[in-house]
């Protein structure tokens, strides 16, 4: 019968949908403290402070220190700017910040601990949250 088909040329298609759950093994959140002082070294110490209570967070979470990424301490200068938005010489304050980063296979933990997240804001943290898509 197939080579009936084939020789008088006619083709048979098929068209279907099938859907299948997905259940991921793999969550990750990223943060970032900034803190923000016309004094550089005052500003790395508030961060240093809030280091501890972001590690104490994600600890209380059930993360290992080994589980959480730390990126290095990156600081920024912004200058004053004028009324016409142009910008001077003159060091209004300093911008301290620093990521963080956990990747594990809970991910169920991983989202709560992202979405109880504001507690850190409560506590004086300037955080900013990132999850990836």
């Amino acid at each position: 019968s197939f080579e009936k088909v084939q020789i008088r040329d006619q083709v048979v298609s098929v068209k279907g949908y099938a859907e299948l759950p997905i259940v991921s093994d793999r969550a990750e959140w990223s943060a970032r403290i900034v803190e923000r002082n016309a004094d550089r070294t005052h500003a790395y110490l508030k961060l240093t402070e809030h280091r501890a209570q972001m590690m104490g967070y994600l600890e209380s979470r059930g993360f290992t220190r080994e589980q959480v990424s730390l990126g290095p301490v990156h600081i920024n200068e912004v200058n004053i700017r004028t009324d016409k938005g142009l910008e001077t010489n003159t060091i209004e304050f300093y911008e301290v910040s620093q990521f963080y980063s956990i990747t594990s296979p809970n991910v169920e933990a991983v989202s709560q601990a992202a979405r109880d997240s504001g507690e850190l804001i409560g506590l004086g943290l300037s955080l900013q949250s990132f999850v990836a898509p």
